[in-house]
């Protein structure tokens, strides 16, 4: 794979900033975030492999994913930098920090910890969604949000689904490769296996409105991250980064900062 392969936005100048979307996410959604955090890094925000507008591939698992999102970033002549991922983008840059951690200056996760999932309600009705909305039958997105609204019952699940559908001709369309993203989505909740220490400073930041990080998934992941940093982040969803922005950048740039 390429750098040309991978869709990718590119923000402001000086310490690489790499920010990994999570699951059925893509670039769109960190606009606004990466040009806030532009004004002191170069944020660089890809589309990951089957999201957006990257390539299709018939993998989702953490070792292959980190492999094209390494050479992705060798191609950029990174050889450091700091890395960010949200939930799935999360264990990405867990991932990325066990195989390639020489190129890893400092990692941040959101509300994501290195265990597996079980299948919960939020995601059945993502792949119920997906699986019984007719795109092809529909030409507007009030339509769309109307049918996936039958089977997701969050507003912010909604938004989710809508970002990941595009317009063809007079029909809408999944945009990201959702058919084999929810038939192979087991490797989507599987752990991240770390045989042995991450000295990387990490921060993991924990939303207090969600149920992804518990206080035992912190304990197994101080065991494993040497330098480990948690804040609990108020007021806050899963999506941090939409849910409470103003506190996630200031816990970024105060991460960053310290040294």
């Amino acid at each position: 794979m390429t750098k040309q392969d991978l869709f990718f936005r590119i923000f402001g100048e000086g310490k690489p900033l790499v920010i990994l979307h999570g699951i059925l996410g893509s670039s769109d959604q960190w606009i606004g975030i990466g040009k806030i955090l532009a004004q002191f890094y170069k944020v660089i925000i890809p589309d990951l492999p089957n999201h957006g507008r990257s390539f299709h591939i018939n993998a989702l698992d953490y070792k292959t994913i980190s492999e094209i999102i390494s050479d992705f970033l060798k191609e950029l002549s990174l050889d450091s930098y700091i890395l960010l991922g949200h939930s799935w983008g999360g264990k990405m840059a867990m991932q990325i920090a066990v195989d390639y951690p020489e190129n890893i200056e400092k990692l941040i996760i959101e509300d994501i910890s290195l265990n597996t999932y079980p299948l919960s309600d939020e995601h059945k009705e993502w792949i119920e969604a997906i699986q019984k909305t007719d795109l092809a039958s529909l030409s507007d997105f009030k339509n769309a949000e109307k049918e996936i609204g039958k089977y997701v019952h969050s507003q912010e699940q909604i938004s989710l689904l809508l970002k990941n559908i595009t317009k063809s001709d007079k029909h809408l369309k999944w945009k990201s490769n959702t058919e084999y993203i929810i038939s192979d989505f087991y490797e989507v909740r599987k752990a991240i296996e770390i045989n042995n220490h991450i000295s990387t400073p990490t921060l993991l930041l924990r939303a207090e409105n969600s149920s992804y990080v518990s206080m035992e998934n912190i304990q197994e992941m101080r065991k494993k991250f040497l330098n480990l940093h948690v804040q609990t982040v108020p007021g806050s969803t899963h999506w941090i980064h939409s849910s409470n922005m103003l506190y996630f950048v200031k816990s970024i740039f105060d991460f960053i900062s310290k040294d």
